[in-house]
């Protein structure tokens, strides 16, 4: 008998497309001096048909927008070697690489509101003046709606994107059976 497997269905008790995509999940951290460290996690809405009320990182599938080969002039010098390497995927195409870097930072921007991104003078990007705060959540609503994409944020408000903020942890998830 072969298992069932993971996440076959939805809640709802419909199947669930189980074609691997390529796809990046961040796990946030936080270090505390007094305590331990802290981990951010997102509560899905009941209502969705995959994972529905399931607490979950941010992160999704690859855009085409996320491979835009535009975007190399906003990540600061790292490239698609680079993206291999860490990703231990020597093989994989170049925009997909980076791609899924960007993937991580757009997924974290528009389902988190965090932005892993810096002023493209390399200085920390400070969203506590209202107006900036007020634009960037205009962006974030751009891009979850398909309004925008990163290209055009990093153009509008001359950012890089900080992928060295990024630890990958790649597995093959055709060699996990539950």
């Amino acid at each position: 008998m072969q298992p069932k497997p993971f996440f076959s269905r939805n809640q709802r008790g419909k199947p669930v497309d189980q074609a691997p995509r390529d796809a990046a999940t961040v796990i946030l951290l936080r270090g505390r001096t007094e305590r331990p460290f802290e981990v951010f996690l997102m509560r899905r809405h009941r209502s969705q048909d995959f994972m529905g009320g399931a607490y979950v990182f941010p992160g999704g599938g690859l855009d085409e927008n996320d491979a835009d080969p535009g975007l190399a002039a906003y990540l600061g010098g790292f490239c698609a070697v680079d993206a291999r390497r860490l990703l231990q995927e020597p093989d994989l195409p170049e925009a997909t690489a980076l791609g899924l870097f960007l993937t991580a930072i757009r997924e974290t921007f528009e389902e988190a509101g965090v932005l892993l991104a810096r002023c493209a003078s390399g200085q920390p990007l400070d969203l506590a003046d209202p107006g900036a705060a007020e634009r960037f959540a205009s962006y974030r609503l751009e891009l979850h709606e398909g309004r925008s994409t990163l290209t055009d944020l990093a153009r509008r408000e001359s950012l890089l994107y900080a992928t060295d903020l990024l630890i990958p942890f790649n597995f093959n998830q055709h060699q996990w059976s539950i």
